[in-house]
């Protein structure tokens, strides 16, 4: 038994074949041709803005950097007390500094700086004695309940005493300025 195909189905098999390259060239070509135009136009558009495909990806990752400050914030226990109480600041200071033995030689308070909300206080520290010390006491202030921030903290060994270093610290607490502080 031989197969065999004749004209009749040649012919008929192409003109349906046509009829559907017919069909999907009529039904999705056009849709295509306009997919390409459109997709030319926004490149166009983004050119003519000088805006680069990606630009926006870091959004998201700050977005998400700031939701977790507005957390770590919101579970402090640090305070920023409602006026300036500088005579307090270098008290407390002062008795984490002798807590660790530690000799002072300087603590000074340059200028501050006042904003709307509230004001930063710059405090210098100049403090000479064993390392674990120095470490010590930057632990302890950091454990502090009024917020301070350490700026710079610049350590050198003493020339004089083998185990001794100097440590000069530059530190910044806050205070409020209105109503908004939290105390």
């Amino acid at each position: 038994m031989s197969m065999s195909i004749d004209r009749a189905q040649v012919r008929f098999s192409l003109i349906v074949v046509g009829l559907v390259v017919a069909f999907a060239a009529g039904l999705w070509g056009p849709t295509y041709w306009q997919i390409r135009r459109i997709h030319r136009q926004i490149a166009q558009a983004e050119s003519d803005l000088g805006i680069k495909r990606g630009r926006t990806d870091g959004l998201a990752m700050l977005a998400h950097e700031v939701e977790q400050l507005r957390r770590e914030i919101a579970g402090t226990s640090k305070t920023i007390p409602a006026h300036a109480d500088l005579a307090e600041v270098l008290r407390e200071l002062s008795t984490q500094i002798e807590a660790e033995k530690l000799t002072s030689q300087g603590i000074s308070t340059p200028a501050g700086v006042t904003a709307d909300d509230h004001a930063e206080m710059p405090v210098q520290l100049s403090v000479r004695g064993p390392s674990t010390a120095v470490f010590a006491l930057v632990r302890r202030v950091e454990n502090l309940p009024r917020l301070i921030q350490f700026d710079s903290i610049r350590i050198q060994r003493d020339d004089k005493s083998p185990n001794q270093v100097q440590a000069n610290m530059k530190l910044t607490t806050y205070y409020g300025t209105q109503e908004g502080s939290r105390s």
